[in-house]
């Protein structure tokens, strides 16, 4: 009787074991189920935030690419001489002459412009046209296209032109206007936009051909990029002064030459939250295309947000200028127009941590009376 207890005292209790087995089993399973619902969970919560995070970045560029407006280009492409004939009493000139005019827009939207007259000048003063100022009828420029006018014109004996312009052959013309008009934007958004033409265009009157067209377009500032925001925009450098040390011409028609010797005044601005520093570098100075000095601009740093001034010495000579220009008339005219160009290459450091490469480039005029020395 007392083994048949023990035996069935022992079945109850491995009866318990197994019961215990169970529950901890379910509860194991439990944790697990628990487990990975929290990783599903975390997986789809991952997946919606890369979802998110790339229609921001779509929305962004869509925004910064479909709707940034940009004023549309407004200049002359060409120009084709039909006519030429030059009268040397009076210094005056007949010409007739084919101009086509380009609108370029980059736009995601078509630009609807007004009536738009087109006036030339030569050195600054107004040269009529027989048939008065050429005129572009308003018109439409599909969103990111460009659209060409052509127009004829006759620049009459009534002008009168420069002595030196006239013994040198070479004439200089400046085009401007200011077209207006209305950029639409998915037949929503409209915004007016104005642009500038300021053209220049060198003419050879004795081969009676156009040397070259250079356009200047004066248009709004462009928006920043992001990094722009941070390292500021590129440094300026441009020459803020310039004084005659030593002169020296001949005025001989055949054999005119010049010999000058000069102090300048050049000027770096740094714009950035960290200081620029650049290298040596090389200045160019040019008469009419044709390099007549070299200096070198010594390797330097301006400090954060601030412009450092530095002096350089140029001499200058017309021993590789051609005999075939028009030296002896800028000679006579008492006029000597210089340009200086250089690049600095340079970095800009930020936080001790970043450094950014920035190119300044220097494109300066000056023009030196020999008369005066000035």
């Amino acid at each position: 009787m007392a083994a048949k207890n023990q035996q069935v005292h022992s079945q109850d209790d491995d009866d318990e074991f197994d019961f215990d087995e169970d529950t901890t089993s379910i509860e194991s399973d439990r944790d697990y189920s628990k487990e990975l619902e929290y990783k599903k969970n975390m997986r789809q919560l991952y997946l919606v935030a890369v979802i998110v995070f790339i229609l921001t970045v779509a929305i962004l560029v869509f925004s910064v690419a479909i709707f940034h407006i940009n004023s549309p280009k407004f200049r002359i492409r060409s120009i084709i001489i039909d006519e030429l004939s030059m009268n040397s009493l009076n210094n005056t000139i007949d010409m007739k002459f084919k101009a086509e005019i380009g609108i370029k827009s980059s736009n995601f939207g078509d630009f609807d412009y007004e009536r738009t007259s087109v006036s030339f000048f030569n050195r600054g003063t107004y040269v009529a046209l027989v048939n008065g100022d050429a005129l572009v009828e308003k018109g439409k420029v599909k969103a990111r296209s460009t659209k060409k006018i052509s127009f004829l014109a006759e620049m009459g004996a009534t002008n009168s032109i420069y002595v030196d312009d006239m013994e040198s052959r070479y004439l200089t013309l400046t085009a401007k206007a200011t077209m207006n008009g209305t950029l639409h934007m998915m037949k929503l958004i409209k915004r007016k936009r104005s642009s500038e033409m300021n053209c220049t265009i060198n003419i050879n009157m004795y081969k009676k051909i156009v040397l070259d067209i250079q356009c200047n377009h004066d248009h709004r500032k462009p928006r920043r990029s992001p990094e722009e925001e941070v390292f500021g925009l590129t440094p300026k450098v441009r020459i803020a002064s310039v004084s005659i040390e030593s002169i020296n011409i001949n005025p001989s028609s055949k054999s005119s030459s010049f010999r000058i010797k000069v102090n300048a005044e050049v000027k770096v601005k740094n714009t950035n939250f960290g200081y620029y520093k650049f290298e040596n570098s090389t200045a160019t100075i040019l008469y009419r295309g044709a390099e007549v000095g070299k200096t070198t601009l010594v390797k330097a740093r301006v400090k954060a947000r601030s412009t450092k001034s530095f002096n350089i010495t140029m001499s200058i000579n017309s021993n590789k200028v051609s005999s075939d220009s028009h030296l002896a008339g800028d000679i006579s005219s008492k006029n000597l127009s210089l340009s200086v160009s250089a690049i600095l290459e340079g970095k800009v450091h930020l936080f001790m941590i970043f450094k950014k490469k920035r190119s300044a480039k220097m494109d300066c005029t000056f023009v030196i009376n020999t008369s005066s020395k000035t």
